[in-house]
């Protein structure tokens, strides 16, 4: 996915040679988190939209570092006979 290189970019360019960051992809946010509170590693890439998910389900635990990496846009399909619930989205 892009954000591996835009991490490994962004060791490249703010940290010293010897002190790179070790960039590696766990499947889920949920494994990311498990990750970071087991003291296995000591940070996340994660949507913005997770971000602001798990600063709500946890305050105080989780925050933000730098500005937003990368803009990307998203869609949500819905089944033709979920009408109500697209109108609600759409709300």
């Amino acid at each position: 996915t892009s954000w591996v290189t835009w991490a490994e970019d962004l060791s490249k360019t703010t940290c010293a040679v010897d002190k790179q960051m070790n960039v590696i992809q766990i499947p889920t946010q949920a494994e990311h988190i498990m990750q970071i509170k087991q003291g296995r590693a000591q940070a996340s890439i994660i949507g913005l939209e997770g971000l602001l998910d798990l600063i709500k389900q946890e305050p105080g635990k989780f925050y933000q570092i730098g500005a937003v990496g990368e803009i990307n846009h998203y869609g949500i399909a819905f089944a033709k006979q979920s009408s109500q619930l697209r109108d609600a989205v759409l709300a």
